[in-house]
């Protein structure tokens, strides 16, 4: 790198580790952040989680630990990164240890990234104790009504054969997502509403039997009841005998 007349700044080693390297480049790249001694400047949170990133994305979560262990400081995102490498190689043991550990000597409070690799995690244990004190969890951190979480809660339960709960999710949902709509589907719970699409300026906008969730909602109905009006003056009657059920 010095040969290319690179600058061996944290900057240059965040841009080689977030693209697609080899094992053994990261591990080299590794070498010569640990040699400049980048993981010890006050800057060093950053660096030190795409290093943790990239061991991960290679399964040697032991690795992203020992970087972890050895941080002055941990962001929330550090530790999202080694909790959620715990989770995708099958380790919940230890990724909830990690998270109570954070509780514990942390003052960061849980975001929901955190609780995204958490809800996973129980999704695969399939423990249902486990699940409700999760939920019951990001419910006293106001993480609940984030969408994405919505829609893994609800898959969360029915993995964990808890069907009911899984329909409370859907049913206290702020808002009926085209995802929170599959996932229950998907799961028995309900059956498939009607719905269409349409793309316009290279949006693609999904409209479900009954949903009110589209922003221009409104307005959309007050123009369908036009429409509505004009075709009943204009003497059309639908023919509903050649509809499928």
């Amino acid at each position: 790198m010095r040969l290319l007349g690179l600058d061996l700044s944290s900057t240059t080693f965040l841009s080689f580790l977030s693209t697609s390297i080899l094992l053994r480049q990261g591990l080299s790249m590794h070498c010569c952040v640990f040699k400049l001694g980048l993981l010890n400047t006050y800057d060093h949170i950053p660096l030190a989680n795409a290093v943790m990133s990239m061991y991960i994305r290679y399964g040697q979560v032991h690795e992203a630990r020992a970087i972890l262990d050895s941080m002055h400081e941990i962001s929330v995102v550090s530790w999202s990164t080694i909790i959620g490498g715990y989770v995708n190689t099958g380790n919940v043991d230890e990724a909830f240890s990690m998270f109570n550990i954070m509780r514990t000597i942390s003052t960061i409070n849980s975001d929901f990234v955190v609780f995204i690799n958490l809800i996973k995690g129980c999704a695969k244990r399939g423990s249902l104790l486990e699940a409700s004190s999760l939920h019951s969890l990001i419910f006293k951190c106001g993480c609940e009504n984030k969408d994405p979480l919505d829609n893994l809660l609800l898959g969360m339960y029915a993995k964990c054969g808890d069907l009911i709960s899984a329909r409370k999710v859907f049913d206290m949902a702020n808002a009926k997502t085209v995802f929170l709509w599959t996932s229950i589907i998907s799961g028995g719970l309900i059956k498939a509403p009607g719905w269409s699409q349409i793309e316009i300026s290279s949006s693609v906008n999904v409209f479900i039997a009954g949903d009110r969730s589209h922003t221009q909602s409104i307005d959309i109905y007050k123009l369908l009841e036009d429409i509505n009006l004009k075709l009943a003056e204009a003497g059309y009657v639908p023919e509903t005998d050649t509809v499928k059920h």
